[in-house]
């Protein structure tokens, strides 16, 4: 009886988290991103459309008077339908490849260049892509220390800027008030100093065009710009809630 109970809950929970309306900042961040590597990344913009398409479809079916997820998600829909058919084959190592790319332009920016909120976007970026990737398929063990090492970067950074504390570059030695996931950066190889030469090794000339080229990092987006002292829905929604991404 008790064993039943208890599986009946976990039924309703889940049913209530796909219930959960989603972020709809950061569904607009994704379909930006998606508009802007339309020309020489179809691939990966494709993959973002059917990513929001999914996420935004549990939600609709049990909140159809919603008409801006509801207009969003047919919009999506009918989007991906039309470009679905110009590929042979879904390629997933193809959006691996951009999250790596991505990831690694982050840290060079955090290592070699002054930490502004430039730098928190190309972190939340590469933690972003790295989720719609683990969406289609589970993330290795090294994507998964990428996307963590990304998300404790966004957070660090930012409550740095919130307490008026500089960000160090690389492995930050100053702790605040930790996310699960920040314990787990000192772990990571891509944290270790004698790791940053291996890391300079992978930037080639092709990914540093495209970091030039193709992604639009600008700071205009104004749920980038953080508040003193206040956590922006957009990142709390999405360190909070994973929904269904849980990631590990």
């Amino acid at each position: 009886m008790e064993e039943n109970t208890e599986k009946n809950a976990e039924k309703n929970a889940e049913k209530n988290k796909k219930g959960e309306k989603p972020n709809m900042k950061q569904i607009k961040f994704i379909l930006k991103k998606s508009e802007e590597l339309e020309k020489k990344h179809p691939l990966a913009s494709f993959l973002c459309v059917l990513y929001i398409s999914e996420k935004l479809n549990d939600y609709v079916k049990d909140n159809y008077s919603d008409i801006e997820a509801k207009d969003l998600l047919l919009n999506c829909v009918k989007k991906a339908e039309g470009i679905r058919p110009s590929f042979d084959f879904i390629d997933y190592s193809k959006l691996a490849d951009l999250c790596k790319q991505l990831f690694l332009a982050a840290d060079k920016n955090d290592r070699t260049d002054e930490i502004t909120n430039k730098t928190i976007h190309m972190f939340f970026t590469a933690q972003i892509f790295y989720e719609i990737l683990n969406h289609f398929q589970t993330l290795n063990s090294d994507e998964k220390k990428k996307y963590l090492y990304a998300k404790y970067k966004t957070i660090y950074i930012k409550k740095c800027f919130d307490n008026n504390i500089k960000p160090e570059p690389g492995s930050p030695k100053v702790e605040l008030e930790q996310d699960p996931s920040e314990k787990l950066y000192d772990e990571m190889p891509i944290n270790q100093e004698k790791k940053k030469e291996d890391i300079e090794k992978e930037k080639s000339d092709e990914e540093n065009k495209w970091v030039k080229d193709d992604i639009l990092w600008g700071g205009e987006e104004n749920y980038l710009l953080f508040s003193k002292n206040e956590d922006s829905n957009l990142l709390s929604n999405n360190t909070n809630n994973n929904n269904n991404n849980k990631i590990g």
